[in-house]
């Protein structure tokens, strides 16, 4: 498996070797000058993989793994917080837990996955039923199901194909109480996987191919990214078909997701930098629910494993107002006809819905608050204009460039001049929903 990775991992490269980008050269010129790396280049590299990595043996690399971990040359470091109620294991103790797994029998692995292919049979296909060539070499068809597609070939990469899903409605359509719920459960269904694979089959069967497929429940819509190379496009259109029609119900999975992410977030708000983002965004939202902080142990807690998957099924259950962008390269016809299973095919109830503005809004007025939190000597600040505007991009993009302009001489002045501060920047967000 593994060797599989490897070498699709080199093979991408390699087929971007005309296009590589400069950083990827600044990478290698830097550990050449500090580590005395070889520079062979990407051609002789790929070459060597192909003809090597194939003839290293699984027992070969068990052997390695053998000379490499012993009990002579091992450091055990444990790290924790101060604190009344919290007791650090003894040496002793470490050493005793070291002997006890050593001495038990601990049989190999067994691979249960069955399965060789994310599906079995490809669905059967829908039409084209309107296709307009639109400016800067844009095709946008509709499909027979309502789904719109909007395709641009370009030939800034070689090997890479993007993708990004969206429809109106997200989590706006659910109560405050659901909010959790509903945003957590693309989460879910991900960490659960789709049909009767988990996500660790999932990335089994995916071994050896370049792809990428995320749903997401943002706060106005639902959506999908995603990416693939041009060879293993299907597989990412066969992923997608699943998320939409198949998602898994895993309980374990649940738990485990909201667990880990409960771990996670809980030691989040004793770093002082994080207190401040999220005191920020409850004054910014006015102590809105759905204001952007950090979610607490409650909150975790708060979400329900039915009602997430009743969700994430909801919002994906009607294709009809789903609009498709991929770009990358591709021929139009040939993409076209791979999708028309695939998309053609998804779920399709008409349905009329829309996202709701649920009130989010910023304060009025000048508001000056100090937050304190940890004991360095150092501090934090934050300045924000906010104001209401009639949506424009021509404005926005001017708006942008003096923001750029205002960076550099914050810079230039407050930095370098006055030596008055570590960083320093300016930053604009313009939003268009729900309200300018």
């Amino acid at each position: 498996r593994y060797k599989k990775q490897m070498l699709a991992s080199m093979e991408k490269a390699y087929n971007e070797r005309d296009k590589t980008e400069s950083g990827r050269y600044v990478g290698e010129y830097i550990r050449n000058f500090l580590d005395d790396e070889p520079i062979p280049g990407i051609s002789f590299e790929y070459e060597f993989m192909q003809k090597y990595v194939p003839e290293v043996s699984l027992d070969e690399v068990n052997a390695l793994a053998q000379n490499w971990i012993t009990e002579t040359n091992r450091v055990v470091i444990i790290t924790g917080p101060e604190k009344e109620g919290v007791e650090m294991p003894t040496e002793e103790e470490v050493r005793q837990v070291l002997n006890e797994v050593g001495q038990m029998d601990i049989s190999p692995y067994e691979d249960a996955l069955t399965a060789t292919e994310l599906m079995e049979q490809t669905p059967a296909p829908g039409s084209v039923a309107s296709q307009n060539e639109r400016e800067h070499g844009i095709t946008e068809l509709v499909l027979s199901n309502g789904v719109t597609v909007v395709l641009k070939p370009t030939d800034f990469k070689n090997d890479e194909i993007l993708m990004s899903a969206f429809s109106p409605g997200g989590a706006s359509l659910y109560p405050d109480e659901a909010y959790y719920s509903a945003t957590n459960a693309d989460g879910i269904v991900v960490e659960s996987g789709v049909k009767d694979l988990s996500s660790t089959d999932i990335d089994k069967l995916l071994t050896g191919k370049n792809v990428r497929v995320a749903p997401y429940i943002s706060s106005l819509t639902e959506g999908f990214s995603g990416s693939a190379t041009p060879k293993d496009v299907e597989a990412m259109l066969q992923l997608l078909h699943l998320y939409f029609t198949a998602p898994r119900q895993d309980m374990q999975a649940f738990q485990s997701y909201v667990n880990k992410n409960k771990m996670i977030y809980s030691n989040l708000l004793s770093n002082p930098q994080y207190f401040f983002l999220d005191k920020v965004s409850e004054i910014m939202s006015q102590d809105h629910p759905r204001g952007g902080g950090f979610p607490s142990a409650e909150d975790w807690d708060s979400i329900d494993y039915e009602q997430a998957f009743e969700i994430y099924s909801e919002r994906f259950t009607d294709a009809s107002d789903f609009t498709f962008v991929f770009v990358g390269n591709f021929d139009v016809e040939e993409m076209k006809q791979m999708l028309l299973p695939y998309l053609g095919s998804l779920p399709d109830t008409d349905r009329d819905e829309n996202w709701k503005d649920v009130g989010v809004r910023y304060p009025e007025g000048k508001i000056d608050e100090k937050v304190y939190k940890g004991t360095d000597p150092k501090s934090q600040v934050t300045i924000n204009f906010t104001g209401y505007f009639d949506y424009d991009k021509k404005l926005v993009y001017h708006m942008s460039s003096m923001t750029d302009i205002l960076k550099n001489r914050l810079i230039d002045v407050v930095r370098e001049e006055e030596s008055g501060v570590y960083s320093i920047s300016a930053g604009l967000s313009a939003q268009r929903r729900p309200i300018g």
